[in-house]
């Protein structure tokens, strides 16, 4: 090639500039230079106008909040990024971190992930979406399994505890920049695991809003023990939010699962397969009486769960009217709302008070009409009030009747005397926390998934006592973790005593990186229980719980919105299972790659 285009130049070389100059002249007048040809980008102007959107905010919908401001220590937030830094896969990983959660792992990745607060089996948790309650539905119409929920499509969870029961809030992601934002993410790990996730955000100046998201998981076990497990979810958004009062909004999800049955030897099948498709339909209208966090504002709720597969097809229409007030110091709300399966009449109300800095207090009222003459309603309160020295006291307690599976016909309203409370420590570095709880005798209804565990049998009242803590000496390590333990014997379903800690290294390095775009961290958590009962089996055999261990690693690196993780879990490789039968597969690993797009 070398010699090849010396000889061309030096052919040309040898032709007579004035000769050269009349063939380019000959071409005519609408002949140019090649490069002149060529669109003009002035590269500067645009990222400097990318720039501006990005910090452009436009209003969008305002999320369905409670009662806010609440007492302290009584509910868990998980942002974005800290769902993000966290490690969890799915939604029972989240639920897991906080007391008295106990989840029955179904041992590989996306099994049954049913979670059990304090023994009170699979009522114990309730789910709501973006202001709508995510009801349980299908095969299963009594809990929901938190692992068909996925985290990539949320940009906010909350949890509210009470002494015997837990309230999951979850929101979908919420753009409110003119920029639009995307999120690519792809893992794989062992046994074949695959996972891709995509979501697409955009907002306009003028009020219009959408959002569009996919996440595909793929958990080829390829073992008898542990069936295949593909699962696809889809979310989309449209909406119209012209200003700060008002909006309407249409979003939907849609989750196609196809789980194996789960043997425990061949033909002896200890979870039963679940193939269907479950469709949640929302629409949502706000009015606000004027612009601020302050005031009165009114939110209309529509929406249908529908589910269909393994040989049920159900279909339940739901709706929720609100009212609510939120001023500098106090706050009330009031809901009427229902569902066409099980539950048509909902009605609650709340109110509170913060009437100085170190004082707080809510009460809430609900009453529930189910079908075949029954109902439930009961009173709940919170208080709270600061002391010297950074200390908290918090009480809460819950008292009434209630009907824990409106879906099973035969489930009879139970008496609800439930009380805590919590002295805290909040200091800069320091935050430690000591509970004693109560709940009362209870009858609890099993979990669906799980063959092997025919039945939860009743309990007597329970007393509680748990400890938390988190200690940051320097900005980059923590430590936290907490431990509950049952005083007397503990219900079916629920480890006597129960521990869940973590170590967490993360730093920025800004001496060496001082733009601040790399981050890393590496963290180890342990999660540990004592022995227990699971409940019994057909034949009325009770099944014991053995006390284990487990252990997981993560590490996740950062640079700009590029992040890169890696996690290993039962780092240790014990024999383990968190519900007898179905076994956790040892140093079980995972990596991918997330990364964020803003314009």
């Amino acid at each position: 090639m070398t010699r090849a285009s010396a000889v061309i130049l030096l052919v040309l070389s040898s032709f007579p500039a004035s000769r050269v100059m009349a063939q380019v002249d000959s071409a005519g007048a609408d002949s140019a230079r090649i490069d002149s040809t060529a669109p003009s980008i002035d590269y500067t102007a645009e990222f400097l106008a990318a720039t501006a959107q990005q910090h452009e905010i436009v209003p969008g919908m305002p999320r369905l909040l409670p009662g806010s401001p609440q007492p302290p220590l009584t509910r868990e937030v998980f942002t974005r990024d800290s769902m993000e830094w966290s490690g969890a896969g799915t939604l029972a990983d989240l639920l897991s971190q906080v007391p008295g959660v106990f989840v029955w792992r179904g041992g590989w990745l996306m099994q049954p992930e049913m979670a059990s607060y304090r023994g009170r089996g699979a009522t114990s948790v309730e789910y709501v979406l973006d202001g709508m309650p995510f009801i349980p539905i299908g095969t299963d119409s009594v809990g929901v399994d938190p692992a068909q929920i996925v985290l990539g499509m949320l940009d906010r969870v909350e949890v509210e505890r009470w002494p015997d029961k837990l309230l999951v809030l979850m929101y979908t992601r919420n753009h409110e920049r003119v920029a639009p934002a995307s999120r690519l993410a792809i893992g794989t790990g062992d046994q074949s695991a695959a996972r891709y996730q995509a979501t697409f955000e955009k907002r306009w100046k003028s009020g219009f809003g959408m959002g569009l998201g996919g996440d595909f998981l793929n958990f080829p076990t390829g073992s008898l023990q542990a069936g295949d497990r593909l699962q696809t979810q889809f979310w989309g958004q449209v909406n119209y939010v012209p200003s700060t009062r008002i909006g309407v909004q249409y979003q939907f999800f849609q989750t196609d699962i196809d789980r194996d049955p789960i043997r425990q030897s061949v033909g002896d099948t200890i979870s039963p397969p679940l193939d269907g498709r479950r469709t949640d339909q929302q629409l949502r209208l706000f009015f606000k009486q004027r612009d601020g966090s302050t005031g009165i504002r009114t939110d209309l709720l529509v929406g249908q769960t529908q589910w269909k597969g393994s040989g049920v097809n159900q279909s339940a229409f739901n709706y929720l009217a609100r009212l609510g007030s939120r001023q500098a110091r106090s706050y009330w709300t009031a809901e009427a709302g229902g569902s066409s399966l099980w539950t048509p009449v909902v009605v609650r109300g709340e109110v509170g008070w913060v009437p100085a800095r170190s004082l707080s207090a809510s009460l809430e009222g609900v009453y529930q009409r189910h079908d075949g003459d029954r109902s439930s309603g009961w009173l709940a309160f919170r208080a709270g009030v600061g002391l010297p020295l950074g200390l908290q006291l918090t009480a809460s307690g819950r008292y009434g009747q209630e009907v824990v599976a409106p879906s099973i016909a035969s489930d009879q309203a139970q008496d609800i005397a439930a009380g805590d409370v919590t002295l805290a420590l909040r200091r800069d570095a320091v935050e430690l926390s000591g509970s004693l709880s109560r709940t009362p005798a209870f009858t609890p209804a099993s979990f669906e998934p799980y063959r092997v565990v025919d039945a939860l049998r009743p309990t007597d009242a329970t007393e509680w006592a748990s400890m938390t803590g988190r200690l940051r000496l320097v900005s980059w390590l923590t430590l936290e973790g907490w431990y509950s333990h049952a005083l007397g014997t503990p219900p079916d379903g629920q480890p006597g005593s129960q521990a869940w800690a973590r170590v967490a290294f993360r730093s920025k390095f800004i001496r060496q990186f001082p733009s601040g775009i790399f981050d890393l961290k590496l963290q180890i958590t342990m999660e540990a229980w004592g022995e227990g009962t699971m409940g019994v089996d057909a034949s009325g055999t009770v099944i014991p719980l053995p006390a284990a261990q487990v252990w997981v690693s993560f590490l996740q690196l950062e640079i700009g919105r590029f992040r890169a993780f890696y996690e290993v879990r039962n780092l240790l490789g014990n024999q383990t299972e968190y519900v007898p039968g179905f076994s956790i597969p040892a140093i079980g690993s995972l990596f991918g790659v997330r990364w964020d797009f803003l314009n």
